[in-house]
């Protein structure tokens, strides 16, 4: 990449990891505002930032939910009802008229039923996780919140740095020595 390239607003989009990734880069078109344009187009991209992140989250939890329920229903028609349907006494399968699914009831050994709930162990907790990530969603929602709110602080801090911390205020030199800088000192407490 040129010298000119690195300046131009940029989206990178990565294939092929565990999962993929997108980065942008619109910094590099603020490039030429002064510092007060620059700091509320930084607070404007915030406020954006943290919306998209509460629609796309209001968007897809459900559809990350139901993939937990499609693997939660994958592991246990594959693996549980396989296991289930090969110790198993014998069976009895119905269905339900309302929903019009098919209900299996397998009798087991009562041997067996210490290696059966050692099987359904997990799943049951499956369940569980996929049922709470949909309620999730709203903690996250509100912890993010909270990061937007620790970012919106900090650019106002580096803007306005004076209505943060008492210029007066006496720092000792054991605290300049552990922190580093006055810079890192003044950041700390903003």
């Amino acid at each position: 990449m040129g010298e000119v390239e690195k300046d131009l607003p940029r989206v990178v989009i990565r294939k092929g990891q565990t999962g993929p990734s997108i980065q942008f880069n619109f910094q590099a078109g603020l490039a030429g505002l002064d510092e007060a344009k620059k700091s509320v187009g930084e607070l404007l991209g915030l406020a954006k930032d943290w919306l998209n992140y509460c629609v796309a989250s209001l968007q897809y939890s459900p559809i990350f939910s139901g993939a937990g329920f499609f693997l939660v229903g994958h592991k246990i028609t594959e693996d549980v009802f396989k296991f289930v349907d090969e110790i198993c006494i014998s069976k009895e399968e119905t269905q339900d008229e309302e929903s019009g699914e098919a209900i299996f009831s397998f009798i087991i050994h009562e041997e067996d039923v210490n290696e059966v709930a050692k099987k359904m162990e997990t799943t049951g907790q499956m369940i569980r996780a996929a049922e709470s990530l949909s309620r999730s969603t709203l903690g996250s929602i509100i912890s993010e919140f909270e990061y937007f709110l620790q970012r919106f602080v900090k650019i106002v801090a580096k803007k306005n740095p004076e209505k943060f911390y008492d210029p007066n205020e006496k720092i000792s030199l054991g605290e300049l020595i552990q922190v580093g800088t006055l810079e890192a000192i003044i950041e700390k407490r903003v």
